[in-house]
């Protein structure tokens, strides 16, 4: 029993939760945002699963309308202010489905963080993909129009693009922070190497820096495995990171805030 304790410890706050309590008796913990001086709580709220749409998004999940509306209630509710989709999410679905049910529900935009995505592809033509400045700002605005939104609380690039030059990504990305379409940057599935990079970049040209890195399937077991090791080179190193970034894990549709 104490050895089941102390691993549900986090920075010496016991984390242990009576499942079984109603709503109102479970307390939500917030972390920082990164550097932003905002807070979020230790649990995000995921949309894939949110419409549906066709083909391979049909079959992680089809939540409609009325469905998704009320998954976003009881997760405010629990105390959640932090919401990810992604621009690629049902081929845009997810951030129609979530822009309604905050409409819906009249949440103050204050009272919320909403988090998506670039990256993937959106459409057939060669330039519907990727983190090039003419892909990045066309789905910025897409991104914007589908959630009924005037910004991004927190705005992530969904993976690496070895074609685009990280000086014009970074450059895109600091555009849409300056004219007030994003309020802070993220990143995901990226390998620490490609962070620095980043970063540097970003240092250097004045640019506005990532705040947030998110790490998919982080509650694999790590101990001992061959996971272990590439983790330990290729996500977790230089251990300057952890001390510069939000970082948080993702398991199917919920993200939590496992270190900032």
């Amino acid at each position: 029993c104490d050895r089941k304790r102390r691993r549900l410890r986090l920075r010496g706050r016991d984390m242990r939760l009576n499942l079984g309590a109603p709503i109102r008796d479970l307390t939500m913990r917030y972390r920082p945002l990164g550097r932003t001086g905002q807070f979020v709580s230790e649990i995000c709220l995921g949309t894939m699963t949110f419409h549906g749409g066709a083909g391979f998004w049909r079959n992680i999940g089809t939540l409609d309308q009325s469905a998704a509306t009320a998954l976003v209630a009881r997760a405010l509710e629990a105390g959640v202010n932090f919401i990810d989709t992604a621009d690629v999410y049902s081929e845009g679905g997810s951030e129609v489905l979530l822009g309604q049910a905050l409409a819906e529900l009249k949440v103050p935009r204050e009272d919320v963080i909403v988090a998506t995505k670039v990256r993937g592809r959106t459409g057939p033509g060669p330039n519907a993909v990727g983190l090039s400045r003419g892909h990045i700002m066309d789905q910025i605005a897409g991104s914007l129009k589908r959630m009924k939104l005037e910004y991004v609380d927190l705005y992530q690039i969904h993976g690496f693009d070895p074609v685009t030059p990280l000086e014009e990504t970074m450059r895109a990305l600091d555009d849409c922070v300056s004219r007030g379409l994003v309020r802070t940057l993220g990143c995901s599935n990226l390998a620490a190497w490609q962070i620095m990079k980043a970063q540097g970049v970003a240092e250097r040209r004045g640019f506005a820096r990532f705040d947030l890195w998110a790490v998919r399937d982080l509650c694999v077991t790590l101990r001992g495995s061959a996971f272990a090791r590439f983790a330990r080179f290729n996500l977790f190193s230089p251990s300057s990171l952890w001390r510069r970034l939000g970082l948080s894990g993702s398991c199917s549709a919920v993200t939590f805030i496992v270190k900032a």
